[in-house]
């Protein structure tokens, strides 16, 4: 599933404290008051994809909703991608610019481990002859 799915977030349309309240209070979130009460992992892939914004507020919602003082409630959190590829679309009517969760000063408090993979697996041939 999406992590928008998982987390309710949508188009980013919901303050943080407004969506928080929602899912707290509205008999209609009990599927996504479970997935937060029950993940013990969160796998995001396409990280490059999501906005800061966006990101930031899965966050904020996580912890808040588990009452918990960790990054992201304690979830361990396992984020996944290429920056070089899709980058974030800006969405101007909820403010969000697009930025790359990279760009964020304190992204290592957020997710302290990094690992950078250089070796490509997928491709072995050194020359791809591409025919249309």
């Amino acid at each position: 599933m999406t992590i928008h799915k998982f987390s309710d977030i949508q188009d980013g349309r919901f303050p943080d404290n407004i969506l928080i309240e929602k899912i707290k209070n509205n008999d209609d979130m009990v599927d996504i008051k479970r997935r937060i009460k029950n993940v013990d992992t969160l796998f995001i892939d396409e990280i490059s994809m999501l906005s800061l914004k966006s990101f930031l507020q899965i966050e904020k919602v996580l912890r808040k909703d588990r009452e918990s003082n960790f990054p992201f409630s304690g979830i361990q959190t396992i984020v996944s991608g290429d920056f070089f590829q899709l980058k974030p679309v800006p969405n101007d009517v909820y403010h969000d610019r697009g930025e790359l969760i990279i760009s964020y000063e304190k992204i290592h408090s957020l997710i302290p481990h990094h690992y950078v993979l250089s070796q490509v697996h997928i491709q072995t041939e050194g020359n791809l002859n591409i025919i249309f």
